[in-house]
């Protein structure tokens, strides 16, 4: 029976690896946009596209957190003592999730900006 429990945590660490790997791979993408905004964009937008990278490192770095929790032993068991690794991974669920809620918020500042940025390009001036 130990060898099964074994197995099974193996392959959730497996599963684990798999969602890091796939988390900072698309953080490569976000810096590759902020690196292109930095060398093109306006500063308004820079400001913001550099809060949103930020932001995201950080979501990264608390999915990877809450990850390595929830495969302590005892995190996928149900309680109210909070002094537990479920308590602990719940804890760190929350922080996941509060970080995506913020970096929502300021991915729609950015695109507000953005789009402003793009509307007062000048190129209204150079129609009249």
């Amino acid at each position: 029976m130990q060898n099964a429990t074994a197995v099974a945590d193996t392959s959730n660490e497996g599963a684990d690896n798999e969602v890091m790997m796939l988390v900072f791979e698309k953080l490569g993408y976000v810096e590759e946009a902020w690196l292109e905004i930095s060398l093109l964009g306006p500063p308004a937008v820079l400001r913001l596209a550099s809060q949103v990278r930020r932001e995201c490192a950080q979501l990264a770095h608390k999915v990877s957190s809450a990850a390595a929790t929830g495969a302590l032993p005892g995190a996928d068991i149900e309680t109210t003592d909070p002094n537990t690794a479920y308590a602990h991974y719940v804890a760190k669920l929350a922080e996941v999730d509060q970080s995506a809620m913020e970096l929502a918020i300021t991915i729609d500042a950015f695109a507000e900006a953005a789009q402003a940025a793009i509307e007062n390009d000048g190129s209204e001036r150079l129609r009249r």
